[in-house]
């Protein structure tokens, strides 16, 4: 039920990649009102960028990060962002490898735990008070 609601909101999209014939990874990009966390019309959220295990290491993820990219920047987005756990040291290296920055953090309940996310934005141009 949670997907098929995800999939008919109109502010949220998702994209998915085949290779050689099998589904290897999918993407899901939000729009306001539909973002997790910060709600600004002029970002897009990158809410959900995944790989299958035996497709890792090939280059699909930047190739879904790039494709997310192209579109915020397309669509006249002032940036795009993402929120990634901070104790996931790989997914946060590749993001700062694709241009994305530290920008803040919040936290969410997982199971009876509370963790925490850094809030990572890629800045495609500045306006008054960033």
């Amino acid at each position: 039920a949670k997907m098929l609601s995800e999939l008919q909101n109109k502010h949220s999209r998702f994209f998915f990649l085949y290779a050689d014939g099998a589904l290897a990874g999918y993407l899901k990009v939000n729009e306001a009102p539909a973002q997790s966390d910060i709600h600004d019309e002029e970002s897009l959220e990158i809410e959900r960028i995944y790989i299958c295990k035996e497709y890792k290491g090939k280059g699909l993820g930047a190739h879904l990060m790039e494709f997310a990219l192209n579109m915020a920047h397309d669509e006249g987005k002032r940036f795009a962002w993402l929120g990634v756990w901070e104790k996931n040291s790989a997914a946060i290296a590749f993001y700062k490898k694709m241009g994305f920055k530290i920008a803040g953090r919040h936290t969410f309940r997982m199971g009876d735990e509370l963790q925490s996310d850094f809030v990572m934005k890629k800045v495609f141009y500045k306006k008054d008070g960033d």
